[in-house]
Order: structure tokens, then C-alpha cells, then sequence
């Protein structure tokens, strides 16, 4: 055996420790670096398709990039932007009020979860910073951990002049001193449908009669907001409200904000109720003063009568603690996308233990089945050897709800949402 002397072995260590910093500090790097989407060229007709974290960050990286039309192909796991920019995290899409996001950001029932911002002197903080004339739609931004000064949402920090925001969510804790809302911070000239906030809501103190924090929405001016909730925890004054922080000249109507988990018995917009209520049906989609447009629910309970199904509830209190929760019309975004061509059937859909898959692509060529459920998680898969046309398969296993069953070959693929009854 050959024996080192100590300045062998120190100079060893030092070595190993000098690669570790530079293999951790280019990973740190990659994991900052900008990539152009590979599909689209941010037309209405060709919006660029978003499909990972690097994605993302390319649409911050250049000001010119902030009008263009985007769709998320993918859920993004955003976790690494904890370690971005000595810890501030991700740059907000739209950081000023000159640059703002001016373009349409379609997110097709996906999540961007665990995204980090910590600019706690900064002014419009949120996923999209500030935000003119534009477009969010069908996007949950889950676990979000944000900081600002003031203008501060989980979704958005500034919503100005004729935008709209639509069948959005968040979860996560928001922070900051004035305008800090759980979804959008401040709402001003624009409007919020069908969304939701479970955010936990910090902001302000007593030594600005100005500072204000909301569940969904800090402060609004001249907006209207329907058919949306909140139900995370608002701490903070002078004002704080369970759904809207401070409002003037806001249009509120069939929204609602849960007095208990809030921890607050007033709003400047929407109507309280208790945990119960919140997670009753009838809550939404009876007519009453609270409600003068039913939800649009799955099943059409109560007064609902349309049908593009835009919400469910689980009574058993599993999918999204029992309180309504947002559905993607996956057939639809099959349909319209050109490149997931619709190309199989399920029936019966809903089902309760067994489902059949028809499709010519199993003649055609090998395919794989997979089942998911709404969180992402993948429950089934199964491989399709080439020459059948149907097959049948055992979905007894899964729980009451929606799923989604994805289809995939060499080459295509195409998703389909599954409904099992239990």
C-alpha cells in the first residue's frame, strides 16, 4: 500500500472541494439559464409551448417576449428557484410597470408548483408581476412562497386596464406590506372569474392607513370579480378582509371567502360563510341573494344549468379538503391543440370498475395507457403490443373522481378525461 503524507492528502481535499463548488455552481447555473420553447412562435395560431422550468424563465428574460401568446404543455416543478439569485428566486414576469406582460398565457389545466420570489423592497411580485391588457387563464400556481413590498399576489402582483384572469388557483404563503392579496395584489380596470386562493395572507401594520391584504384580492378599484373563493389565513391591518382587502367601486358578485380558516368576519366584496358551507354545493349553484348565477358545477346540481363544467366538489373531503376545486376540459384542449390529435375512445365514461379503449392506433403501432390523477400523480400504466383495436382494463382499484387517461405512441399522443363513480 502507497502511504500519502499529509500535504498529499490535503491537496487532495482541496481538489475535491474545489470540483464539488464548480459542479454545484453550474448546476446552479443550468438551473438559471433561459431555453427558448422548442414549439410555437408566440402567434394566436401558434402560441410557444411552456413545458419546463427553463421555459419559464425565458419568457423573463427579454422584455420583448411579453406579448406574446403562451400555453403550459406540463406541470412545472419550480422547487429549484429557491436557490436563484443569491435567494431572491424567480423574476417576475412583468417586473415594472413599463414592462409589464401584455400577451396571453393559457396554462390548459396544469400547475407551476413550489415557485420562490423573495424581493421584499420591490413593487409588483407575483408569478406575473405587472400586467396590462392581458390574458391568464386555466393555471394553478401551487405552493408559492412570495415576498414584496407592496403589490404582491400569489398569482399576479398588478392587474391594470382590461385584463382578465380566469379558472386560476393558488396555494402557499404571500407576504408583504400594502396591496398583497392571496391571488392578485391589486386589481384595478380588470376582472377575476371562477378562481380561487388558499394562500396564507401577511401584510401591513397600523403605521399606513393605506396598507391593505386580502384572501384573493389586496385591493381593487373599478373591477369586478365572480364566482371565486378564499380560504387562507389573512393576517394583518388596517385592512384586511376575508376575500378583498379594501375595495372602491368593486363589483363582487356569487364569491365567498370562509370565515373560520380565514380568521376574518368581514370583506370589502363577497359574502362569509363557515367551513361547512364552503364545502356545500348548494353554497354555489342555489339561486339566492348570494348567489344570483349559479357555478357551473359538474352534474348540474341545484340551479346550475351549463354546461361547460367548470367546477367540482368531492363530498368525501379528499380532492382539495373537500372545498370546490377547478376542472381542465381535457378533450378539449386535445382538440384544440394540433399536434395531441384526438385519436381514442373510453367508454362507459364515467365508469365504476372497468373501462374500454378503442383506438386504431393500437393496430397501428405499440402504445402506452397511463392514468393520472389531477395532482399529477400517476396511477396506472400499461403497455399495448401492436395489432388490437380495443382492450380492457381494470380500474376498480381507483377512487371516486376525475382522472385523466393520456395515450401516448412514438410519436403522438392525446389525453382524455376519465370520470370513475364509486
Amino acid at each position: 500500500m502507497v502511504k500519502k503524507n499529509k500535504s498529499q492528502l490535503h491537496l487532495m481535499k482541496k481538489s475535491l472541494m474545489t470540483f464539488a463548488i464548480i459542479v454545484l455552481g453550474a448546476t446552479t447555473v443550468f438551473s438559471q439559464t433561459p431555453i427558448k420553447p422548442e414549439f410555437g412562435d408566440g402567434s394566436e395560431e401558434n402560441p410557444y409551448q411552456i413545458a419546463t422550468l427553463q421555459n419559464l424563465h425565458w419568457i423573463t428574460d427579454d422584455n420583448s417576449r411579453l406579448g406574446y401568446y403562451y400555453v403550459q404543455t406540463a406541470d412545472v416543478d419550480a422547487s429549484t428557484t429557491a436557490g436563484w439569485y443569491g435567494g431572491a428566486g424567480f423574476p417576475p414576469i412583468g417586473a415594472s410597470w413599463i414592462d409589464s406582460f401584455t400577451g396571453s398565457y393559457n396554462g390548459q389545466g396544469h400547475t407551476i408548483d413550489g415557485i420562490h420570489i423573495k424581493r421584499e423592497t420591490a413593487m409588483f411580485v407575483g408569478l406575473f408581476g405587472s400586467v396590462v391588457n392581458a390574458k391568464i387563464e386555466w393555471l394553478g400556481v401551487t405552493n408559492v412562497d412570495m415576498a414584496g413590498h407592496d403589490h404582491v399576489g400569489g398569482l399576479a402582483g398588478k392587474l391594470q386596464t382590461e385584463y382578465i384572469v380566469s379558472n386560476c388557483y393558488t396555494s402557499g404563503t404571500v407576504n408583504g406590506h400594502s396591496r398583497i392579496g392571496g391571488l392578485v395584489g391589486d386589481h384595478y380596470y380588470s376582472s377575476i372569474s371562477d378562481c380561487y386562493s388558499t394562500c396564507s395572507v401577511t401584510f401591513g401594520d397600523t403605521s399606513n392607513v393605506h396598507w391593505s391584504g386580502g384572501g384573493l384580492v389586496g385591493y381593487g378599484y373599478r373591477c369586478t370579480i365572480t364566482n371565486s373563493y378564499a380560504t387562507g389565513s389573512v393576517k394583518g391591518a388596517p385592512h384586511a378582509g376575508g376575500l378583498v382587502g379594501q375595495g372602491y367601486y368593486a363589483a363582487v358578485e356569487s364569491s365567498f371567502w370562509d370565515t373560520q380558516t380565514t380568521g376574518q368576519s368581514s370583506s370589502d366584496g363577497g359574502f362569509g360563510k363557515t367551513t361547512n358551507e364552503m364545502k356545500d354545493v348548494e353554497t354555489f349553484t342555489k339561486i339566492s341573494f348570494y348567489v344570483p348565477s349559479p357555478w357551473d358545477f359538474v352534474n348540474n346540481p341545484f340551479d346550475d344549468v351549463a354546461n361547460e363544467n367548470f367546477w367540482d366538489i368531492d363530498n368525501a373531503g379528499v380532492i382539495n379538503k373537500g372545498y370546490p376545486y377547478l376542472i381542465y376540459d381535457f378533450n378539449s384542449a386535445v382538440e384544440n391543440t394540433p399536434i395531441e390529435k384526438q385519436e381514442f375512445d373510453i367508454y362507459p365514461n364515467p365508469a365504476i370498475s372497468v373501462i374500454n379503449l378503442h383506438s386504431a392506433l393500437f393496430i397501428q403501432q405499440a402504445s402506452d395507457v397511463e392514468i393520472y390523477d389531477l395532482n399529477g400523480r400517476q396511477l396506472f400504466e400499461k403497455h399495448i403490443l401492436k395489432g388490437t383495436e380495443s382492450i380492457e382494463l381494470d380500474v376498480s382499484h381507483l377512487s371516486g373522481g376525475v382522472y385523466v387517461c393520456k395515450l401516448s405512441t412514438e410519436n403522438k399522443s392525446a389525453t382524455k378525461k376519465l370520470i370513475i363513480q364509486k
